[in-house]
């Protein structure tokens, strides 16, 4: 196996959302046990996390790569994966840290997007909650914590994906790989009773093929784990990714239906099984998950038009609306809002409605609509085409194209 290629397992993980196109998920789940003690933090505490959120987002937005790995703690983070890790991985810590820094700035690829949401409590230490939303439209949150003893200079100890739980957990199943020591990963997730050249064999096999690109292999290999191991949701989560990016549609749900079954109820698969039950059409089990995501994350935009999607597939047209509008007022530059409220106010005839979000969908979006192409989507945009307010929207735009061009 080529090294280049094992940060790809940490990466795959860290940014994989709800990927399908065919759903209405993008998205996230909820925490993970810290070995911190709880902790009542202070205002200050709080006050001082949101301002070092705040300037680390605006990094990653504008795409400073440098400055961004220099916001984390590597020495903290590399002391998180080799615990239990055995000797040679150890004295091979500046390798990972090079890896680290392949995954942090590969999260900041062309057209990702960062928004930061709050700042808060996270088992006892600061931490500030971020969004990230790729330019596929896949979406995942991140808990960014942080060590309370080093205000003001604060810097990232670790991560919470949540999608995917704690990224030390991630990268401490990179490094087993790297240095062929699966079995201290083993005793790290399962206990040493578990620890055995088999068990170890195994999971290294597993980790081979999950990369080559064969999903039926992946799941021949994944299959054959001994059950102690198949109930890390790390390891699960690498079997999803082999599926998601190997295989076809078909067998990315079967795998998904067999880790919903697997996990129902884990705290870091909630989001990832959204895409499950819309598949199978159990909106009500899609919508507890959803507003759990929003009870732990917040009202947010993302989440929201989720919501307003499964609420509309399950006949709940007016939970729908409700849902839809309120994303538009507590996030007004979330331009997918915009775009699904201006598509309702088509279907519903209310165009002077629809213009209005398309102009705030553009505002937000960074992006001018084609009128012609829109006017050609289905008979219901074809009926607006021949609207006063669309023919008035037309000629506005007609005459800021003019001025433009003067």
């Amino acid at each position: 196996m080529k090294v280049k290629t094992l940060p790809l397992i940490v990466l795959a993980a860290l940014t994989m959302a709800s990927c399908s196109k065919k759903t209405a998920s993008s998205a996230a789940s909820s925490s993970a046990t810290a070995s911190v003690a709880t902790r009542v933090l202070t205002d200050d505490e709080i006050v001082q996390a949101e301002t070092f959120g705040r300037k680390m987002v605006d990094l990653m937005n504008e795409g400073k790569k440098d400055l961004v790995v220099s916001c984390f703690d590597e020495a903290a983070l590399k002391g998180l994966v080799f615990e239990n890790m055995g000797v040679s991985a150890r004295n091979s810590q500046e390798f990972m840290g090079g890896v680290m820094k392949s995954v942090f700035q590969a999260m900041m690829i062309e057209g990702n997007t960062f928004r930061f949401m709050r700042a808060g409590n996270f088992n006892g230490r600061p931490m500030f909650l971020i969004r990230m939303i790729s330019s596929e439209g896949a979406c995942n949150y991140f808990e960014m914590l942080i060590n309370p003893d080093e205000a003001p200079d604060y810097r990232v100890k670790d991560l919470h994906s949540a999608t995917t739980g704690l990224m030390s957990d991630q990268l401490r199943m990179t490094a087993s790989l790297v240095f062929k020591e699966p079995g201290a990963l083993i005793s790290a997730l399962g206990g040493s009773k578990t620890v055995n050249p088999a068990n170890s064999q195994k999971l290294q096999n597993f980790f081979t093929v999950s990369q080559s690109g064969d999903a039926k292999k992946a799941k021949q290999e994944y299959d054959a784990l001994p059950d102690e191991l198949r109930k890390q949701w790390s390891i699960a989560m690498n079997f999803l990714n082999s599926q998601m990016n190997a295989g076809s549609e078909e067998e990315y749900r079967a795998a998904l239906a067999q880790l919903a079954k697997d996990f129902e109820g884990h705290k870091d698969a909630q989001m990832t099984f959204v895409d499950h039950y819309f598949f199978e059409e159990k909106y009500d089990k899609a919508q507890a998950t959803i507003e759990r995501l929003i009870k732990r994350y917040g009202d947010d935009g993302n989440l929201l038009v989720m919501l307003s999607n499964v609420k509309q597939l399950a006949g709940d047209e007016k939970g729908s609306r409700a849902a839809l509008d309120k994303a538009c007022e507590v996030e007004p530059d979330f331009a997918s809002a915009w775009d699904m409220r201006g598509t309702r106010a088509v279907v519903e005839k209310d165009y002077a409605m629809a213009v209005s979000c398309y102009e705030r969908f553009e505002e937000a979006a960074s992006m001018i609509l084609n009128l012609d192409e829109l006017a050609e989507l289905d008979e219901s945009f074809a009926a607006f085409s021949q609207s006063a307010e669309f023919q008035e929207w037309a000629q506005r735009r007609a005459e800021q194209e003019e001025e433009m061009e003067e």
